[in-house]
C-alpha cells in the first residue's frame, strides 16, 4: 500500500485501513471497493460492516499478541464467505501465510519461514536487577522481561524506584521487588547478622515502599527476588526463609517467591505453597557444587555475549551446566538472570533477544 501511495515505507497509520480483494484467480484477485462487492453479489452493504467489524476486532487481537513477542504486525490477510445459511463466516486461517511481521527493535523483515519456526518457541523469562544508579537500565528495558527494582537499602533511591517502574509499564515487563541488606557502601553484598525479628522489618519496608509506588503508578507488583548476601542467607537458612514466606503470607499474599533451585528458600516456599520462581544466572559461573563462584575469583563473571549464550543454551537445552572446573551440574530454570551491573549487561541483553530465537526460545513469558 505504501508503495502503491506514495508513502514512506514503515510509517504508522492514525486509522485501520481495510482493502477489499475480490478472490478470482483469473483476473488476478483485484483490489475492490464496498460498491464493487455489492454489483457483484459478494456482499450486501450490511454485510460488509459485519466484516469489518470482525476485522477491527482481530487486528486488535493480533496487534497485542505480536507486540508481547516484540513484533509488529504490519497487514495481514483475511478471507470471508458465507455458510449454507447465509451466515457470514471467516473462511481463512490466520497464519505466518497471511501476515506481514517486522522485528520491533531492528524494523527487520520478518520472512515466513522464520516465523514459521519461532510458532514453535518456547517462552524464556530474562530477569534483570535493575534501578540500582548504574546508568544502563533504559537499555536494558528492551531486552528483557522481568526487572528486579532495587528498593533503597543497597542502591536506588525512590526517584530511581519510580523510574524502573515507568520504564517496566513501557516495555511491558514483569516487576519483582529486590530487598537487600541496609549495606550501600558494599552494595549488599556483605553478609550481616540481623535478628529475625530486624530482618523482618527490612523486608517488610522494602516491600511496601516498592508495593506502594506500583499501587500510585498503575502497575502490579509480582514476586520478590532477594539481592546480594541476603539473596543467598534466605536460599540457606530455614529460619530467615520463614520471615520471608511469613511476611508474603501476612502482607503480599499475592507475591512469587524468585530464588535458586534446590535451596531451603525453594523447599519452604513450597511448604506454605508460595510460587516459586526457578532462578539461573547466564553471565555468571558456577562452581561444581552448583553455587555461584565467588566474585573475588578469576571468571565468576562472563561478559562476552556469545559465552553468556552457550551457557543459557546449555540451562534450557540440557538442564545442566558446565561448572568453571569443567564438570557438568545440573540446573533447571524458569528465569535467566542478567546482572545490570556488569560493563556488558546491555549488550549481552540485546544479544541473547536477538539470538535465541535462532535457537528456539523467545525472551518473554508465555
Amino acid at each position: 500500500m505504501a508503495q502503491r501511495l506514495g508513502l514512506e515505507e514503515g510509517g504508522k497509520s492514525p486509522v485501520t485501513i481495510i482493502d477489499l480483494c475480490y478472490k478470482k484467480d483469473e483476473l488476478g484477485d483485484p483490489l475492490i471497493n464496498d460498491h464493487h462487492a455489492v454489483l457483484l453479489g459478494a456482499a450486501t452493504y450490511e454485510e460488509l460492516q459485519e466484516i469489518y467489524a470482525i476485522t477491527r476486532k482481530i487486528n486488535e487481537v493480533l496487534i497485542d499478541l505480536f507486540d508481547k513477542i516484540d513484533i509488529i504486525l504490519v497487514d495481514f490477510k483475511l478471507e470471508f464467505g458465507k455458510d449454507s445459511t447465509g451466515k457470514i463466516m471467516l473462511a481463512d486461517e490466520i497464519s505466518p501465510d497471511t501476515c506481514r511481521l517486522w522485528d520491533k527493535h531492528t524494523l527487520k523483515k520478518l520472512d515466513k519461514d522464520r516465523f514459521r519456526r519461532d510458532l514453535g518457541e518456547k517462552y524464556i523469562d530474562i530477569n534483570c536487577d535493575l534501578g540500582e544508579g548504574i546508568g544502563n537500565d533504559e537499555a536494558i528495558f528492551p531486552y528483557i522481561s522481568s526487572c528486579n527494582i532495587a528498593c533503597t537499602y543497597h542502591a536506588g533511591d525512590a526517584h530511581s524506584m519510580i523510574h524502573s517502574i515507568e520504564q517496566a509499564l513501557a516495555h511491558k515487563v514483569r516487576i519483582g521487588a529486590h530487598p537487600a541488606y541496609a549495606d550501600r557502601e558494599g552494595f549488599g553484598r556483605r553478609p550481616m547478622a540481623l535478628s529475625l525479628k530486624a530482618l523482618r522489618e527490612i523486608l517488610l519496608h522494602q516491600l511496601a515502599l516498592l508495593e506502594g509506588l506500583c499501587h500510585k503508578l498503575g502497575a502490579q507488583l509480582e514476586y520478590v527476588k532477594a539481592h546480594g548476601a541476603l539473596y543467598h542467607r534466605l536460599g540457606a537458612e530455614a529460619e530467615e526463609a520463614k520471615v520471608l514466606a511469613d511476611v508474603l503470607l501476612t502482607y503480599f499474599p499475592q507475591l512469587a517467591v524468585m530464588g535458586q533451585e534446590g535451596t531451603v528458600l525453594e523447599s519452604i516456599c513450597k511448604q506454605e505453597s508460595i510460587p516459586f520462581i526457578r532462578e539461573a544466572f547466564g553471565d555468571r559461573a558456577y562452581t561444581q557444587e552448583g553455587r555461584l563462584l565467588s566474585r573475588s575469583e578469576k571468571g565468576a563473571q562472563l561478559s562476552d555475549p556469545a559465552e553468556v549464550l552457550t551457557q543459557v543454551l546449555q540451562m534450557l537445552n540440557e538442564g545442566q551446566v558446565r561448572s568453571h572446573t569443567g564438570e557438568w551440574i545440573s540446573i533447571h530454570a524458569d528465569s535467566i538472570c542478567l546482572h545490570g551491573d556488569q560493563p556488558h549487561a546491555a549488550e549481552i541483553a540485546a544479544y541473547l533477544h536477538q539470538e535465541l530465537p535462532n535457537h528456539g526460545y523467545i525472551v518473554g513469558r508465555s
